[in-house]
Order: C-alpha cells, then sequence, then structure tokens
C-alpha cells in the first residue's frame, strides 16, 4: 500500500497475505498495548531490547504452529 506502512491488520486482513506471521517488538509493555497490538493481528510479541535466544525461540514456535 502506497502512503503508509503496512500494519499487521493489514496482514491480516488481506486473503492473499494472511498466512503471513507478524512477531511485534516493542518497547511498550504495559498490558494494555501488548493486548491491543496481538488483537491488532501480531502472532506474538517481544520486548525490547531483544534477547537474541528469545526471538529464536518465537520464531521458531511461529515456524512449528505453521505445520
Amino acid at each position: 500500500r502506497r502512503g503508509r506502512p503496512m500494519r499487521s491488520e493489514d496482514i491480516k486482513t488481506k486473503s492473499k497475505i494472511s498466512a503471513i506471521s507478524v512477531i511485534i517488538v516493542s518497547a511498550l509493555t504495559d498490558d494494555e498495548s501488548v493486548n491491543e497490538i496481538m488483537n491488532l493481528g501480531a502472532t506474538d510479541f517481544i520486548n525490547k531490547p531483544i534477547i537474541i535466544p528469545q526471538l529464536i525461540e518465537k520464531i521458531e514456535s511461529v515456524l512449528e504452529n505453521r505445520k
């Protein structure tokens, strides 16, 4: 889409790309923000700063759930 970045809710509503998993990385860690992010269609959420083993675990989990 031109003019603005694609958002996770855009991904989840477009049939051609709805199967794409979205892992959001954010410094917003309060329950309300995390719930909003997940409700917008994110597959998972990671807090900043990124911890590489945690990121790998989340990616592996998403890939395993797609099987």
